[in-house]
């Protein structure tokens, strides 16, 4: 009978140890907004590959005619969540159009976020300014010297990224907010080599405040020419500057845990001793 109701403690304590909610919580980095000065952006034109755009306040995303692209790289430092998850639960990049080519046409926007090999491109100080030493461009994460992981593509090719994350064809108009979900279990493509979104602020985390980013870019438009023009983070306004959405699983406070603990030990102590 004593056994038994060893056993019987034991169980209801681990089952209220199991039933400690886990808090979701979610964090938004914006430039400029409640005291956050961690992000890059800057953008790159295929037709002008050696050219840098880094200081320019916009960032634009689309394709010319001839096929030539439009791309974006955007990094954040996120250091505020260092220990404070045990699981990212979901992303969203969020980018203000200020200007549209075209209100009829339709846009693709893909999100490929970089492999750790690309993670050493530069800003740059460009308005917009050709070769630009060790700035970042269309054919090279720092102009002459380092190009991208899978050659001078942008950080577009096979291996530039772990997969790519599409939100469709939309049409836009400018003054709004377009949002593009970046989720490995809707990703295509890439290398493959991080699979979930903890995996891949882990590596974040471990390349720091200079990680590699993503990349915003477009393959496809229902116009033959279409482009969208976005705030960067030098946008005048702080509160058109890019958003980073994270949600995540808060590690339970050691406060909490340490006194289930002290409980759990109490009560195996005093069954311990009902068996004496």
């Amino acid at each position: 009978m004593c056994k038994f109701h060893l056993i019987s403690v034991v169980v209801a304590v681990v089952a209220v140890l199991l039933s400690v909610p886990v808090a979701a919580e979610s964090i938004t980095l914006q430039e400029g907004v409640n005291g956050y000065t961690g992000s890059q952006d800057a953008y790159y034109a295929q037709s002008f590959p050696d050219y840098n755009y880094g200081a320019m306040s916009t960032l634009l995303v689309g394709r010319q005619s001839s096929g030539s692209i439009f791309g974006a790289l955007i990094r954040y430092d996120l250091s505020d969540l260092d220990g404070q998850y045990s699981e990212i639960t979901s992303m969203t990049l969020r980018l203000y159009r200020t200007a549209v080519k075209s209100t009829s046409a339709t846009l693709e926007l893909l999100a490929y976020p970089q492999v750790s090999g690309n993670q050493h491109w530069v800003e740059g100080n460009g308005v917009p300014t050709n070769m630009v030493p060790g700035a970042m461009c269309y054919n090279y994460q720092q102009y002459n010297t380092l190009a991208w992981t899978g050659g001078n593509t942008g950080g577009r090719g096979a291996t530039d990224f772990y997969w790519y994350n599409s939100n469709g064809q939309v049409a836009g108009t400018a003054g709004t907010w377009v949002d593009i979900v970046i989720d490995p279990a809707t990703g295509q493509g890439g290398t493959g080599t991080i699979t979930t979104l903890t995996g891949l602020v882990d590596q974040w985390l471990t390349e720091g405040a200079t990680n590699a980013g993503v990349l915003i870019g477009s393959w496809g438009s229902s116009a033959s020419e279409n482009d969208w023009t976005f705030a960067s983070r030098e946008d005048p306004t702080a509160g058109y500057h890019p958003q980073l959405v994270i949600g995540y699983t808060v590690i339970p406070e050691p406060s909490t845990l340490a006194l289930l603990a002290t409980g759990l030990i109490g009560l195996l102590c005093y069954a311990w001793r009902k068996r004496r």
